[in-house]
């Protein structure tokens, strides 16, 4: 029996990298030889831990913190929790619990692993010394490969997985429509994430405003996601066929009524949304950026914008509206794709290769 504790900071509904965690603990329980620890600063997804009945523990850190006191604080507590539960395993999703977790591994016999969800170039002293490490994209691992004179020889890619959609009535589908007023023919535009710059939702929402002003074109945008206030003050009021939907648990019924998924984004490693895009079955825009690039084919089975290009986007937008034959094509070819990438059963056995590697290594 192996113990291993996952840690990741603001664990939230609307973070790829909490989901990331969320699915990475749901595959493990699946596991005898493994008991799962989940450590964390606190979130709005605690629940979904309980509901694998996983108690998540609490530490009071700041990622990016550079108090050396909270640090050392931090860095004890988790000494004290890893002593407590005999762990054997940490495995970290964020550099700061990484670089304490290699502190605690030089005063206990503890094997270190972190998965990088992101493009990083700076801190290149302290970042990416576990005993192994995983990308979540081929982008991501060549990023670390050049970034930190890393050889690749302990870096492996290992794919995301995603779980498959609730079935849903067509009453639940029914309430939904009478909920916000809107008609079945409407054509529904959704975006899921953090609502900020990297993201792009600052584009999504100009080429919307293009879109329904200067075309015609019946559409509505659904933005779901931890919301800045600004964006809805500054950005989203004027137009009345927007709609701010905080970050909610289970975003099957966005998925289910969506026309179309859209993930503008500026910089972004292996997004869940492109791969929950394809599971549903629905057409999918992303930015020409990182994970995406890697990923989609453009017009054969999503669409790519240059990041940033509001007319673009606002055109491909269009193009899928007014052609909805071929987008339909083009989502069954990504729900190929994305069912052939990865699943529960193969990320968990490719995980546990890692941590029986670590392991075993002198």
């Amino acid at each position: 029996m192996y113990n291993v504790v996952q840690i990741v900071p603001d664990f939230n509904y609307a973070c790829g990298v909490s989901k990331h965690v969320y699915l990475t603990c749901k595959a493990l329980r699946q596991e005898k030889n493994i008991k799962v620890y989940f450590i964390t600063n606190g979130g709005t997804a605690l629940s979904q831990m309980e509901e694998l009945e996983i108690h998540p523990h609490i530490i009071d850190f700041t990622r990016g913190s550079r108090n050396p006191f909270s640090f050392i604080s931090f860095t004890k507590q988790l000494i004290r929790f890893c002593k407590t539960n005999n762990i054997n395993i940490i495995h970290t999703h964020h550099r700061y619990p990484e670089f304490a977790a290699l502190i605690v591994s030089l005063f206990l016999k503890i094997k270190t692993v972190t998965t990088v969800h992101s493009l990083h170039k700076d801190f290149k002293l302290l970042s990416f010394k576990s005993d192994q490490i995983i990308a979540v994209s081929k982008i991501v691992m060549e990023n670390i490969i050049k970034n930190y004179s890393l050889s690749g020889n302990n870096i492996q890619v290992i794919y995301n997985y995603v779980k498959t959609p609730l079935e849903l009535s067509s009453d639940q589908i029914d309430i939904f429509y009478n909920r916000y007023k809107i008609s079945r023919n409407d054509f529904l535009i959704i975006f899921l994430g953090r609502m900020t710059y990297e993201k792009g939702v600052d584009s999504l929402i100009a080429a919307f405003d293009i879109l329904t002003y200067q075309q015609t074109i019946n559409a509505k945008l659904f933005l779901i996601g931890n919301n800045d206030p600004e964006w809805k003050t500054n950005l989203v009021s004027k137009n009345p066929n927007i709609f701010i939907i905080d970050e909610i648990n289970d975003p099957t019924i966005f998925y289910k009524v969506a026309s179309l998924i859209v993930a503008p984004s500026r910089i972004d490693s292996f997004p869940y949304v492109m791969l929950e895009s394809g599971i549903a079955q629905k057409p999918f825009i992303g930015g020409k950026t990182g994970g995406i690039q890697e990923f989609i084919e453009d017009g054969c089975d999503g669409f790519l914008i240059e990041p940033g290009n509001i007319n673009e986007l606002a055109e491909k937008v269009l193009y899928i509206y007014n052609h909805p034959e071929h987008a339909s094509r083009v989502a069954q070819k990504l729900y190929a794709k994305v069912t052939t990438l990865s699943t529960e059963e193969s990320y968990r056995n490719n995980l546990l290769g890692v941590y029986y590697k670590v392991i075993h290594v002198n």
